[in-house]
């Protein structure tokens, strides 16, 4: 009995005569029953297609031609911005040089080193997609709220009217709910919602939170937390507000708080 699950998959390849890995395995993928589509992971229009419209239930991503994380990181900022989502689970061919780069981990699902086997892969590709939930419904509930990734909606349970944010502060909300208890750096959230061409500094991603702290109804914007000296992540629940001195603030203070989780004198 094959491995594979039922579905549709996607193999982004480098424009290289590397590709010949990508395209072998994609080859021994289909002698055990894979449906999968092949597009080169540097042809933005290419990519766009594959990922919208052909709607791939996971995406096997050939990074042994490439010197870094790059192609990863455009993978995933088209995705946001056109797709509206980091819906598709990623499974990234490597190299050992790119165990060294931390932002792998915040780009793929899993990865594999060479030999690339066809069975290995198949495996591989069905823990991901039971882990991400892809057959699931592409809600997230996460710090009392709900987050529609297909349209794009935030919403409290029992409240008729859905929290309305710019375009970006929905971007930034679903990418830290999507990844929610891992902490990124500001440079780190700029390169995966903002993308790698925008020019502003790491001031733009703390006015961002403020405003969705903000936004968020009373209490909800807890779970948004500042990591000092470091960043943001998102928890499914909020801890207590640590004050300078070591303390926690009283519980009114944190209603409707929409600055720092971190208080300083």
């Amino acid at each position: 009995m094959s491995p594979w699950p039922a579905g549709r998959f996607l193999l982004l390849t480098a424009p290289s005569p590397a590709s010949e890995v990508g395209l072998r395995l994609a080859d021994g993928l289909r002698q055990i029953g894979a449906q999968i589509d092949v597009a080169p992971f540097d042809r933005e229009d290419a990519v766009r297609f594959a990922l919208d419209r052909q709607s791939p239930d996971a995406v096997l991503l050939e990074l042994t031609a490439a010197s870094g994380v790059l192609p990863a990181q455009h993978v995933r900022h088209i995705e946001w911005t056109e797709c509206g989502t980091r819906a598709h689970p990623i499974l990234a061919l490597i190299h050992e040089r790119h165990l060294a780069m931390p932002e792998l981990a915040t780009l793929v699902d899993d990865f594999l080193l060479p030999p690339y086997r066809p069975s290995e892969v198949a495996l591989r590709l069905t823990l991901i997609r039971q882990r991400r939930g892809a057959a699931a419904g592409r809600v997230v509930h996460v710090g009392g709220l709900e987050i529609d990734l297909a349209q794009r909606r935030v919403s409290v349970p029992g409240c008729d009217e859905p929290v309305l944010l710019t375009p970006r502060e929905y971007e930034l909300l679903a990418f830290l709910a999507a990844h929610r208890g891992m902490t990124f750096t500001r440079k780190m959230l700029l390169a995966q919602v903002w993308g790698q061409d925008y020019e502003g500094g790491p001031r733009t991603v703390d006015i961002h939170v403020r405003r969705l702290r903000a936004k968020i109804p009373s209490g909800m914007g807890d779970c948004i937390e500042t990591v000092r000296y470091v960043g943001y992540r998102l928890v499914e629940t909020p801890g207590p507000i640590v004050l300078a001195d070591g303390t926690s603030a009283p519980a009114e203070s944190r209603v409707g708080e929409a600055g720092p989780r971190l208080i300083q004198p």
